[in-house]
């Protein structure tokens, strides 16, 4: 699971969904969430960031024109290649972030340790806790 800190710059609600944007090192990101009345979201707040692993697409750091908002530019520092599947962390501005792709992704988008790729997750995948 990924964990990043940030605090509530700004939310958006209508009916049962909020938009919540969160300030993380910089980087806004992204998140839905709905008005349960279990958690209402507070400007100013500090939050954690929270999202799997397997809920992270990579993309080359290039100019994506893709609906996915939350885009997180790095570098790949750690790339491990099973059969199937493969574990990469990438060093952002946001903090760490550890992604799991298929194997077949990676030779795709020939990835290598030092390349510069966007990890990107969609707004309803982010998870806000505090």
């Amino acid at each position: 699971m990924n964990t990043l800190k940030g605090h509530i710059t700004d939310t958006d609600a209508y009916k049962q969904l909020s938009l919540v944007k969160v300030n993380v090192n910089g980087i806004t990101l992204t998140s839905i969430i709905l008005n349960d009345g279990a958690y209402s979201p507070s400007i100013g707040e500090e939050v954690n960031v929270l999202f799997k692993e397997t809920e992270v697409t990579i993309g080359l750091d290039e100019d994506l024109h893709v609906s996915q908002q939350n885009q997180i530019s790095g570098t790949i520092i750690k790339l491990e290649t099973g059969k199937l599947l493969s574990r990469l962390s990438i060093e952002s501005k946001a903090g760490e972030i550890n992604a799991i792709i298929t194997s077949n992704a990676v030779s795709q988008l020939s990835l290598s340790i030092g390349l510069k790729v966007k990890a990107l997750i969609k707004t309803n995948e982010l998870m806000l806790s505090n």
